[in-house]
């Protein structure tokens, strides 16, 4: 891997397996290190838990999101 890390673009149809191509390259090319994965939705969340573990990661997940409008997060500095 490059001193300044690893990253990748996949562009495919919806449905065409993205997530899963992505969960399994990383278990190839990280199959003890830490990955983060952001997401927009929570539905998305789920999909991508369910393929992430579906091709072999089996680390505990941690999924952080804000359901509500919170001002904490949205306060500009």
């Amino acid at each position: 891997m490059p001193p300044q890390g690893a990253r990748g673009t996949i562009v495919s149809a919806t449905g065409s397996g993205k997530t899963s191509m992505a969960a399994a390259s990383t278990l190839n090319c990280f199959p003890e290190g830490r990955i983060l994965v952001t997401v927009p939705t929570l539905d998305l969340l789920a999909q991508t838990a369910q393929a992430w573990r579906a091709v072999g990661h089996h680390s505990p997940m941690i999924a952080v999101c804000s359901l509500e409008n919170d001002p904490v997060l949205n306060e500009r500095t």
